[in-house]
């Protein structure tokens, strides 16, 4: 329970500069990074240990999942097929 309020608060705080620059430029179109991610609480939990451990989680999370990505042989079995579900 504790790690997905974690995840909750790394997702929400990565992505509040995004939208205030989106507010701030509304004339044009948001970049893809700034669309949310949706990820369900299960798959947060799954990659969140590897996150912790790999990455650096004041990132945005498209910076994490590219992290995460680029250290693919230390990421566990479920981490994996949570990143290829959501292989853009």
């Amino acid at each position: 329970m504790r790690s997905r309020a974690a995840w909750a608060i790394v997702l929400m705080l990565a992505t509040l500069p995004e939208l205030s620059f989106a507010q701030q430029s509304t004339r044009r179109s948001p970049s893809p990074a700034a669309q949310p991610f949706n990820y369900t609480p299960e798959e947060q939990e799954a990659c969140l240990p590897e996150a912790q451990r790999l990455c650096d989680l004041r990132q945005q999370p498209a910076v994490i999942l590219a992290c995460l990505r680029r250290q693919w042989e230390q990421v566990s079995e479920e981490c994996r097929v949570v990143l290829d579900r959501h292989r853009d």
